[in-house]
């Protein structure tokens, strides 16, 4: 029996006891099964542990797909570090417009803020 053949419930107890990304990541990438499995658990890990700070990697390396993985799974839209540029700045320095975009479209307001209901969470408005 090889490790991709133990269940799942086992696999991801194992992987809660991997406390670096990169960790979970090359155990994500042993297999494409497994890449399947914990691509989510890596970002959630992620936001868990270091309150999303791959968030600031993806927009000064224009990676939206990582982006939108983080703040899907949670990660905060303004970025982990108060006392350093948002997310949304890095990305503008770099000129990453894509990611620009994305931010924008996630919710991101120019005024440093953000809408009242990030794209991904309940939009229904009750009177």
């Amino acid at each position: 029996m090889g490790f991709a053949d133990l269940p799942l419930e086992i696999i991801y107890i194992i992987t809660d006891f991997l406390e670096f990304d990169s960790d979970i990541s090359a155990l994500s990438r042993t297999t494409r099964n497994l890449h399947v499995l914990l691509d989510t658990c890596l970002y959630k890990n992620n936001v868990n542990r270091y309150n999303g700070c791959a968030l600031e990697w993806a927009a000064r390396h224009g990676r939206v797909s990582v982006a939108r993985k983080l703040l899907e799974a949670g990660a905060p839209l303004l970025g982990t570090y108060p006392e350093e540029s948002p997310p949304i700045t890095l990305a503008a320095a770099e000129g990453h417009e894509a990611v620009v975009k994305f931010f924008l479209e996630w919710g991101h307001r120019l005024n440093g803020g953000q809408i009242w209901w990030p794209k991904g969470q309940n939009q229904n408005l009750t009177t």
